[in-house]
């Protein structure tokens, strides 16, 4: 099937869907900017969340308690980094991208928990990245053999990190994500899903070790995305897209491409480019986890396919994305599955 035959039945699909969703869209022009997410089990998802003009300072999102950290040995041991934390040590450690948090968090919230401490001795839970406080402490010990728990609301610090200290002594450090804050005037939309022609990605439910929208290793694995600009986009703004992913598999990358984009407006204005380079960068970076089902985090941009083509709340906006799964560079040799895929306009 060539190029030109492949996007002219996306673009069928894509109007077929428009014409099922049409309650949608005037649902969405009362509503406004929505929350797309979580993958699996269906072929079309979206839900409306905010309206647009509201505005917050932050909002939070409770999330239900997951243990992201925790430094004991095995069978305890969460996270990779095997303890205890000796007098003076820092460990840092993912957040975003783990637990159901958000790349777009500004904050977490966690319950963190000293145990089998040696002595007295604090803790400080601060930014990845930043300057370590050098007077604050987030829980505080006076003997030997004690577990003591406490609630920390802490900034997200680089590459979406947090980073923990410990005074005096040791200690094993053990955290669980509750809950996380972003911008409230952030601005996301939803998403219409769909598989492609025959080598496509596959929607895999359940709880599984690979459940979501599945992509096979060696072939290339392509799947058709596909949503609405809504009435409060900026017209030429920025459009950010990321999704998480996983393997079942250790210490090898997968390599995401973007495929092409296509965009549509009411009068049949019509633009549209097999070429990734134009209106889609690749999904960035090609990410290794280090042990098996990590949560990665891949981010690219989308914007027109053409110079001359400004994009305009309403237009219809699809594009493809694709594992090159014969490429040298993507080592995975299983399944890599996207857990939920987010995108942000201005």
């Amino acid at each position: 099937m060539d190029q030109e035959q492949r996007l002219a039945e996306l673009e069928s699909k894509v109007r077929q869907l428009s014409r099922r969703r049409s309650g949608w869209r005037s649902r969405w022009a009362a509503v406004g900017a929505a929350v797309a997410v979580t993958l699996g089990g269906g072929t079309v998802l979206h839900f409306a969340l905010a309206a647009p003009g509201d505005v917050a300072p932050t909002s939070f999102v409770p999330l239900p308690p997951t243990r992201i950290l925790d430094t004991r040995p095995a069978p305890l041991n969460v996270g990779g980094f095997v303890g205890p934390m000796g007098a003076g040590e820092i460990h840092t450690f993912q957040v975003t991208g783990v637990a159901g948090v958000p790349i777009n968090a500004t904050a977490v919230v966690m319950n963190v928990t000293v145990d089998q401490t040696t002595g007295p001795s604090f803790l400080t839970v601060y930014p990845a990245g930043a300057a370590q406080p050098p007077t604050v402490s987030n829980l505080n010990w006076a003997a030997a053999k004690t577990t003591i728990p406490n609630l920390v609301v802490v900034k997200i610090g680089a590459a979406g990190q947090v980073s923990v200290f410990n005074q005096s002594g040791k200690v094993h450090v053990i955290a669980d994500v509750a809950g996380y804050y972003v911008p409230g005037n952030d601005k996301f939309i939803s998403l219409d899903i769909f598989s492609t022609d025959v080598g496509g990605a596959t929607f895999s439910p359940g709880r599984a070790e690979l459940a979501g929208l599945r992509f096979a290793d060696g072939a290339n694995n392509e799947s058709s995305f596909h949503f609405v600009l809504p009435p409060d986009y900026t017209p030429g703004g920025a459009i950010v897209g990321s999704f998480t992913w996983h393997t079942a598999a250790t210490s090898c990358g997968v390599d995401w491409k973007g495929d092409w984009v296509s965009v549509s407006r009411a009068g049949q204005v019509h633009a549209r480019e097999i070429n990734p380079n134009d209106g889609m960068t690749d999904p960035a970076p090609i990410a290794a986890g280090a042990t098996a089902n990590v949560v990665q985090t891949a981010t690219f941009t989308l914007s027109s396919p053409t110079s001359s083509f400004t994009l305009q709340p309403g237009d219809s906006y699809t594009f493809g994305l694709f594992r090159s799964g014969p490429d040298v560079t993507d080592t995975c040799v299983v399944s890599a599955a996207i857990d939920s895929m987010v995108i942000r306009y201005d």
